[in-house]
């Protein structure tokens, strides 16, 4: 409870002193809306980011290094696997478990038992493919080689990636207007959020 008041108090007190914030910059606009811009156009600069994404969505094949210890992976998929088996199975007492998402006993039950259900089947599917990898990881390529899928969104968000000049067209073009309009909404902010402080 205290927690809440508390992250509720600093919420109110970082909003009051941003629209403060946000007062002095509309004021700032009003009185030297040429300053602004020119300040602006300073900051205004256009970062690249492309170079950066394109190292991270290059295709990286890391193939040989679970062919090459195939036999230790496969060892660590097949005991991981008994071990969640085991808990699922043997350890885990449904009937002792609730879950706090919903009131319903009967949904929270079914749930939990659709849970330890689809534990059970992984752990059987991870133990199938552990043993492959221990003893035969060639029969997995074929597998492999159907899941194995590039899959690139490049193209789809090129478009996301340019710069909007409109915005600051308008602003140039009616800056007190715009520094007046943020004033009002900064004095109306503070204004109700002072009552609350």
């Amino acid at each position: 409870m205290n927690i809440n008041l508390n992250l509720y108090e600093f919420m109110i007190s970082v909003s009051f002193w941003t629209g403060a914030l946000m007062l002095l910059i509309g004021l700032f606009i009003l009185i030297s809306p040429d300053l602004f811009i020119r300040t602006g156009n300073k900051l205004n600069r256009w970062v690249s980011t492309e170079a950066f994404f394109n190292k991270l969505d290059a295709p990286k094949n890391s193939e040989r290094f679970f062919y090459r210890h195939h036999v230790s992976l496969g060892l660590l998929f097949v005991f991981g696997a008994m071990y969640i088996f085991y808990t699922f199975a043997f350890a885990f007492d449904a009937s002792k478990q609730t879950l706090t998402f919903f009131s319903s006993a009967v949904v929270n039950d079914w749930l939990i038992s659709s849970l330890v259900f689809s534990n059970l089947i992984f752990s059987v599917v991870i133990f199938v493919i552990g043993i492959f990898m221990l003893l035969r990881p060639s029969a997995l390529k074929n597998i492999e080689a159907i899941a194995n899928h590039w899959f690139a969104i490049d193209e789809s968000i090129k478009g996301l990636d340019v710069q909007l000049g409109a915005p600051d067209k308008i602003f140039s073009k009616r800056p007190r207007l715009l520094g007046f309009i943020i004033m009002v909404g900064s004095a109306y902010i503070c204004m109700n959020l002072w009552t609350m402080m």
